[in-house]
Formats: C-alpha cells, sequence, structure tokens
C-alpha cells in the first residue's frame, strides 16, 4: 500500500501543477470503485499458486488528451476479506468512441446563443488499455497446507466501461478490466467488474 500513496501522490502532484498553469488548461478527475474481482499468482520456478479474491477496487486518475482520447494512471487490488496481497499499478490511454466527457460539460453561447446553455445527458462508453507493474505477495495459510506466493513484473491491462454524469463535475462509473504479467518473476493475472464514482479536480 506504501507504493500506491507514494504513486498517486506524484501524479495527483503533477496534474495539479498542469490544470494551474493554464486557465484554459483541461480539468483532470479522480475516481474510486469496488466490486468483485480475483487475482491468480503463481510464483516464479514451479512453486506455489494463490488466489485473492472475491473483492476487486481501484483508484484512477484521468486527463484530457485530445478529442475524445483520455490520459490515465491507475492502481487497482484484489482482496480476501480484510487482506489485499496483490496490486497492479499503471498508466494509459481510454478513448470514447460516441460520447466523451467533455460533450457533457456546459458550454455557454457566443455570438449565436448568446443567452444560452447547451449541456448533453446520456451515456459515456469506453475503451482502454495500461502498461505497469504488478506485484503480488500472498501470505501462506499453514492451517490448510497453503504456501506463500511471490511475484513481481510488467503487466498489461485491457479495460471497458460506462459512466454516467450527474452533473458536469461528477457521476457513476462501471468497468471491468484484465490484467496479466508479461515479464518479471512469477505470474499474475487479474480481472475484476467495479462501480463507483468519479469527480472532477
Amino acid at each position: 500500500m506504501k507504493s500506491f500513496f507514494i504513486f498517486f501522490g506524484r501524479i495527483f502532484s503533477i496534474v495539479l501543477i498542469i490544470s494551474q498553469v493554464s486557465q484554459a488548461a483541461p480539468t483532470p478527475r479522480f475516481s474510486g470503485a469496488l466490486g468483485i474481482g480475483q487475482s491468480t499468482v503463481a510464483s516464479a520456478e514451479g512453486g506455489s499458486s494463490r488466489v485473492e479474491n472475491p473483492i476487486g477496487l481501484g483508484f484512477f486518475i484521468d486527463y484530457p488528451y485530445k478529442g475524445s482520447y483520455y490520459l490515465y494512471a491507475e492502481h487497482m487490488r484484489s482482496m480476501s476479506g480484510s487482506s489485499t496481497g496483490v496490486g497492479l499499478t499503471g498508466v494509459g490511454l481510454k478513448f470514447y468512441p460516441w460520447l466523451s466527457p467533455a460533450h457533457f460539460k456546459s458550454t455557454n453561447g457566443g455570438d449565436v446563443i448568446a443567452s444560452k446553455t447547451i449541456q448533453q445527458s446520456g451515456y459515456a462508453f469506453y475503451l482502454g488499455g495500461s502498461g505497469g507493474f504488478s506485484q503480488a505477495s500472498v501470505p501462506s495459510k499453514a492451517s490448510v497446507g497453503l504456501n506463500a506466493a511471490l511475484a513481481a513484473g510488467l503487466s498489461i491491462n485491457g479495460k471497458a466501461g460506462a459512466e454516467f454524469p450527474m452533473t458536469p463535475n461528477w457521476g457513476f462509473k462501471g468497468e471491468g478490466n484484465f490484467s496479466m504479467s508479461m515479464a518479471g518473476a512469477g505470474s499474475i493475472s487479474h480481472f475484476n467488474m467495479i462501480f463507483g464514482a468519479y469527480f472532477d479536480l
């Protein structure tokens, strides 16, 4: 968990600096989500294999990039009871094929509709992919004969989800993720279906 706070502390500082450089700069967003999730961990060199479930959670920072594309940083974890031994941290790109978050912002009219405000509503579907680092340390359970499982390495993640804005500045979201390690010691795979909320920073 320490690495999570360090990582998001740095990302939070960067997006705040960027957003304050220019008043016209796009607004970053923070979101958190909770739901079901499962991680499967296999230690290196034919070691033990463990599963951590049934809870999944994630924290995200989005930053508008260009048009329907958003950059994001993420940290996701699986949990078994109050214990969490698997974490995935990465950066990636999201694509909104139809309505993007920018379409839900209130737009004050110029010369044509000076006294009017236009605001769209509906769902915003998105797809995304990221790369990063995953690590796992699932403790042993001697009482049931389960050994500890340790793994770490580079990983990739794919996601699909939808957002439902409640106002131009916050709303609800739901998404599914699938991650797998590509290089490193041992192997880690993770999936989740999580639901939560987002808001502008």
